[in-house]
């Protein structure tokens, strides 16, 4: 009994405080995921010894999967979504090199996207601050 109360006690003020109190959490759980994934991907594809446009689609395919766990974790707060997507969209202006994961990933989607998408529609949507 004595170790149920402290878990009742710690689920309330989360149930009270409401959806969006949980997104930074949530979000930065998608970022760590994101680099671990990326690391070891890259990792086993060179111990493999494969080909660069085959660590560019693993590279890709992470970033794909951040953009999903992102999405879901963004979707029930979509002001805060906005918030966070500008943020991070104005501190990459800030960093001088050429390109990004945004940009290269998106343009690989582009050439693939005759399958379509609805999830990247999604994701663009939720770049946009308007989902």
């Amino acid at each position: 009994s004595s170790l149920l109360f402290p878990a009742a006690t710690s689920q309330e003020p989360i149930s009270m405080a409401g959806k969006c109190d949980t997104i930074y959490q949530g979000f930065a759980g998608c970022l760590i995921s994101l680099g671990d994934s990326m690391a070891q991907s890259v990792r086993r594809q060179r111990e493999e010894g494969g080909e660069e446009a085959q660590e560019l689609d693993i590279i890709c395919k992470s970033w794909d999967d951040f953009h999903a766990c992102a999405s879901e974790v963004l979707s029930s707060c979509p002001e805060e979504a906005a918030t966070i997507w500008e943020s991070l969209r104005q501190e990459s202006r800030k960093i001088q090199f050429q390109g990004n994961l945004q940009e290269l990933c998106s343009a690989r989607g582009r050439l693939a996207s005759t399958r379509g998408s609805p999830a990247a529609e999604t994701n663009q949507a939720t770049l946009r601050g308007s989902a």
